[in-house]
Order: structure tokens, then sequence, then C-alpha cells
């Protein structure tokens, strides 16, 4: 089955040996997927323009929600699931989230529950 849309991963700097492994793997599994640094970046990119499908997934980290609001990002991207990656129950933060993730967790977790959102309906 051909991906819906990309998969954008918003790791902050400090964890770009995360984002490089996940990368690799959902690229692997035949993912259209983008790595980000910030929410700011996210906000600038143009898949269309960059030669990327319509945003499906947007896999946040929980240290990279100090650039910018959610709301703005919803707006942007309606129809994409939003996932939340952390390392405490206690960082959760409010949002659009349709699933959270807590670390500790394997790169194919992470690559499964991406595609479980990815072909998942988005509600309206």
């Amino acid at each position: 089955m051909a991906p819906r849309g990309s998969v954008v991963l918003v790791i902050p700097p400090l964890r770009h040996w995360e984002r490089a492994v996940l990368l690799a793997e959902l690229a692997e599994r035949g993912q259209d997927v983008v790595g980000m640094e910030s929410l700011d970046d996210l906000v600038r990119f143009r898949p269309e323009e960059a030669g990327h499908a319509p945003v499906g997934v947007v896999l946040v980290d929980r240290e990279a929600l100090a650039d910018r609001p959610l709301s703005t990002l919803r707006g942007r991207y309606p129809s994409a699931a939003f996932l939340l990656l952390t390392g405490h129950l206690s960082e959760v933060a409010a949002g659009p989230w349709r699933a959270v993730l807590m670390r500790p967790l394997s790169v194919g977790q992470v690559a499964e529950t991406v595609a479980t959102h990815m072909s998942a309906e988005v509600p309206a």
C-alpha cells in the first residue's frame, strides 16, 4: 500500500541521532519522510515544493514544543495525525495528539505507530 502522505519528524538538534535512525527506518519501510529540527521549520515546510506528498503524520518530540503553539500547526495541517514522543507522562503537553509514545521504546515501535496512524482515517 502506498503512503497517503508524508511523515514529518520534528526532533530537536540534541536528538539528531534519534531523528537520523527514525528517518532511515521509516524510509526503509517505504514512507515519504522528512526530518526537521523545530516547529518553525514545519511551519515553513511546503511539501509540494520539496517534492513530497501532503503531510499525513507529524511526530513531535516533546523538547521541540517550546518553539511555537501547536494551534498554528493544526490549522496548517488539518488532516495530519499529530503524535507526541516524550520521556515522562508528566511531560505530556496539551495538544491534538492522536497518540503519545513514551520512551523508552524501539525504533520499530515508533515506525509501527506511524504506519497505523498513516493508514487511519483522520477525523474532521
